[in-house]
Order: structure tokens, then sequence, then C-alpha cells
């Protein structure tokens, strides 16, 4: 069972260039896909402060040579409330492991949530952030178990848990590649 449909999320915080979180899912046709990036979305928001805005979210097939994709626009924020929150660097992430039935390397997502400075020490978060964290996620996932929509790896495999880091997490906003010489 491979994915079909990938979901692809953008937003943006603080004026900073967008960036965006990806998922693979199996699903029946284009619309089920969409009522899963939903769910995708609104598990994402229940996470991130009211400073990351939610641009727009595409969902595409990932079938060779095919045509079918949506682009939804979004105009919503994170659900968190971010007033009077001194935030640290967006390049200061979440890092949430994601971990497939049937075992392998878990699929790791990095959520610029952004962290506010009150909730970590030391470059952990602190045990109610932590706390928090976790259990929305184990919200989401216990609620995934009854979708008719798999959200799975990159080898296909469904996933069905989520493991927060305590570990502030480093992650650049963007990477550049480096072109190869010309001969």
């Amino acid at each position: 069972m491979a994915a079909t449909f990938k979901v692809q999320i953008f937003k943006h915080a603080f004026n900073s260039r967008p960036w965006s979180n990806v998922y693979l899912l199996d699903a029946a046709d284009l619309l089920a896909a969409q009522d899963m990036a939903f769910d995708l979305l609104t598990a994402e928001t229940q996470m991130h402060y009211d400073v990351v805005t939610y641009d727009r979210m595409l969902v595409s097939s990932l079938a060779p040579d095919d045509d079918v994709f949506e682009v939804t626009p979004l105009s919503t924020t994170g659900q968190l409330d971010g007033s009077g929150t001194d935030f640290l660097p967006l390049y200061c992430t979440l890092r949430v492991d994601f971990h497939a039935i049937g075992g392998g390397r878990p699929s790791r997502k990095y959520y610029r949530v952004p962290i506010p400075e009150t909730l970590q020490k030391d470059g952990d978060l602190t045990d109610s952030a932590f706390t928090g964290f976790q259990s929305t996620l184990d919200t989401f996932m216990a609620a995934l178990a009854t979708a008719s929509v798999a959200w799975v790896d990159p080898d296909g495999q469904t996933i069905d848990s989520a493991a927060v880091q305590k570990a502030v997490q480093m992650r650049q906003l963007h990477r550049k590649r480096r072109r190869a010489p010309a001969p």
C-alpha cells in the first residue's frame, strides 16, 4: 500500500519566508484526501501559536503524469494564545517522531510553533510544555485510528504514534542546494 496523495500545508510567522510540512496519505480519491488534510490542518493549528498564519494547503496525487490536485487558500492562525510572549527564533523547533506500524525509521517532522522563551529551560521544553504538546498529538493519533484514510510514511506503512522530543531542535527555514561547479 503506497501513498497516493501528498498534503502540503504552507504557513508563515513574523513576516518570515513561508515554510511547509508535508504528509503522505493513502486515500481512495482526492475528496477523501482533502477531508483528511483538513484533519491534519486542525491538529497543526492546535499546537501552533496565533502568530503563525496558515496560507494555503495543497493536496496532490502522486501518480506520474497526473494533474489531480487542489489548492485551498487558508486564512487561519494557530490556536494557542501568543499575546505578550517572547518567542525563540523560528529555527528553534519542536521535533516529533512519528512511528509506523511494522517499525522502521520514524518519520520526523519539525514544527515551528514557535517556542516561547518561558516554555523552555536550558534548551529543553519544560515538563508542562512537553506534556501539552504530547497530549495534543496523542489525541490526534487516537482520532486517526478510526479514520478511513491512512496517514503513511514514505514506505507506505501506516503511522500510528507520535513522540515529542524534549530537546528544542534547530531546523533552518531554508537550505540552499549547492550547485555543482561547471566542468
